[in-house]
């Protein structure tokens, strides 16, 4: 597996300021983990990643109760 480093150095990155190429490098590193993951995979592992950073940092963890939007018909003029 890749090291973060690794992904620092990508060609495609190398031209970027820092604080961007860290961006860059952690935004393709997550890709390439996550690469192949089914919907339901790849959900479950955010919110892992969810859980594990609210406990590292001691933020509350508040999921959203999200319900279907129903279709609003808008009349003719």
């Amino acid at each position: 597996m890749k090291t973060i480093e690794d992904y620092m150095n990508d060609p495609a990155i190398a031209d970027e300021p820092r604080p961007v190429r860290e961006i860059h490098a952690a935004r393709l590193m997550i890709q390439d983990e996550r690469k192949g993951m089914t919907a339901t995979e790849f959900g479950e592992a955010a919110r892992q990643d969810a859980i594990a950073i609210s406990k590292k940092y001691g933020l509350p963890l508040v999921w959203a109760d999200l319900k279907p939007i129903q279709p609003v018909m808008m009349a003719g003029k």
